[in-house]
């Protein structure tokens, strides 16, 4: 198991809520978007190229840009689901990420401030990376590069990839969202707002509150429901 944030990581008189619940709720989004981004053509449909009658090499190619699109969107929704809390130093995710972690708070964020916990924020920041990322590596392509420049254009193999990555951390970023709004510092949807708080003085984190287990241990339980879901949607198109 992932280590977590001290036993009580404290910011401003508010308890955080742990590296590990984060991350598996952030699974649980992932795998119930991974449907959606089929539909929007972020991953590869194999029934639909069935279906069109496609060639076995394009399915087989298909498939394996499916695979490694899973896996690489997997890692993306799991660093998104750790990356707000990045603007707090000793969390897990700067022990991970420590120079990332140390760039985000020179820029002068603070935890559980404007840039990190509001999702117009958060929706802003990722849209820039994603843009950046794909027109980046489509500049790269413009290089004689041989098959690499294929894979680095707009609908190229490791552009696709990013594409995934991105998308996928977002889901990620969302996910940590979700799981804060119980919290005691809650959230804002968007960042000149107060944050939006449950008030439920119930609800204490930290790997010793019986609330965040129950939630963590929740979570666990929907992971193989999610899983189930996902695939539904994906069958039923």
């Amino acid at each position: 198991m992932e280590q977590s944030y001290n036993r009580h990581t404290k910011n401003g008189g508010v308890f955080n809520m742990m590296y590990e619940t984060h991350q598996q709720v952030g699974k649980n989004f992932y795998l119930v978007s991974i449907p959606f981004m089929i539909q929007f053509g972020v991953f590869p449909n194999i029934i639909e190229l069935i279906q069109e009658g496609a060639s076995a090499g394009d399915i087989v190619t298909a498939g394996v840009t499916l695979v490694a699109g899973l896996y690489v969107g997997y890692k993306g929704s799991q660093f998104g689901a750790g990356f707000p809390d990045l603007d707090l130093k000793g969390s897990v995710p700067d022990k991970k990420n420590p120079l990332l972690g140390k760039i985000i708070r020179g820029c002068g964020a603070t935890h559980r401030g404007k840039f990190s916990h509001s999702l117009d924020s958060q929706t802003i920041f990722w849209f820039i990376v994603y843009m950046l990322g794909i027109h980046g590596l489509n500049r790269l392509s413009l290089n004689d590069l041989g098959v690499i420049s294929n894979w680095l254009a707009f609908d190229g193999f490791i552009n696709n990839l990013l594409k995934i990555w991105v998308i996928s951390a977002y889901v990620g970023v969302v996910s940590h969202l979700f799981a804060d709004l119980p919290t005691g510092g809650g959230i804002r949807i968007f960042s000149f707002q107060k944050p939006i708080k449950m008030k439920w003085k119930f609800f204490r984190t930290g790997n010793d509150s019986t609330w965040e287990r129950f939630y963590r241990k929740t979570a666990k339980i929907l992971t193989p429901i999610c899983a189930v879901v996902s695939v539904y949607l994906y069958v039923k198109g």
